[in-house]
């Protein structure tokens, strides 16, 4: 890769203004398939969710599209950007504790994987599914677990909770609705924390699904765990 020089650099500036990206789409398309194929020895129907909110520049956004990569969105405005560059409703994950209704209701209606973060997504769910009865819905359960001594993220069900508990009954009892997936999040990025989260998950799968889930996926950023049945 050439190096920029200040004098480049500066020549960019007049061009463009004082804040913009600079990206080798050649070194970010070599990472990002080397890491899919990392996790693709292990895992073989594995992918990679993109979170949106480390960088929605729409031409990044297209190139991990046509990557084969998912869109993780935890706003309207990532979910509405999601739309307009194309991606497939059905590679689209909604996620985040603050999902408005609204945007819950299009990414269900649409196709979207939604990931419920509390018991106010499981009401909205229920509110859309019960006026679609002829629609199927697919969500996943964000949960939520010590990695280690005291420390819980502070996202999802506690899965030890009746919260938890009551989702999983409620989902099972409707007729339209169909847990596809498990999810976490923690802040840790080591190595250690990761083992430690996917075991987690594929444990609590396992206790959960009647199939061992087939993906597992990977959101870039503050990393996290899913996996799906579809």
């Amino acid at each position: 890769m050439r190096r920029l020089s200040w004098a480049k650099l500066n020549e960019l500036s007049s061009q463009f203004g004082e804040s913009f990206y600079v990206l080798d789409d050649r070194k970010f398309e070599k990472n990002f398939c080397d890491l899919q194929l990392a996790f693709r020895t292990r895992y073989e129907a594995s992918f990679i969710g993109y979170s949106y909110k480390t960088n929605y520049t729409p031409y990044l956004c297209r190139l991990i599209d046509g990557l084969g990569g998912y869109a993780e969105v935890v706003s309207e405005m990532e979910y509405e950007l999601a739309e307009r560059v194309g991606v497939e409703q059905r590679r689209i994950i909604l996620n985040g504790p603050m999902k408005s209704e609204s945007c819950m209701a299009r990414a269900l209606q649409g196709g979207a994987l939604v990931n419920l973060d509390s018991l106010r997504d499981l009401n909205i769910l229920k509110g859309v599914a019960e006026s679609c009865p002829d629609a199927r819905f697919e969500v996943a359960l964000r949960c939520n677990f010590p990695i280690r001594s005291q420390f819980v993220s502070r996202f999802g069900f506690d899965i030890e909770g009746d919260a938890f508990k009551f989702a999983l009954a409620t989902i099972e009892k409707a007729q339209n609705i169909e847990l596809v997936g498990l999810h976490c999040h923690f802040p840790d990025r080591d190595l250690d924390s990761y083992r430690k989260r996917a075991a987690r998950m594929l444990e609590l799968s396992d206790l959960i699904f009647r199939d061992t889930p087939l993906s597992t996926s990977i959101l870039v950023a503050a990393i996290s765990v899913q996996c799906l049945t579809r």
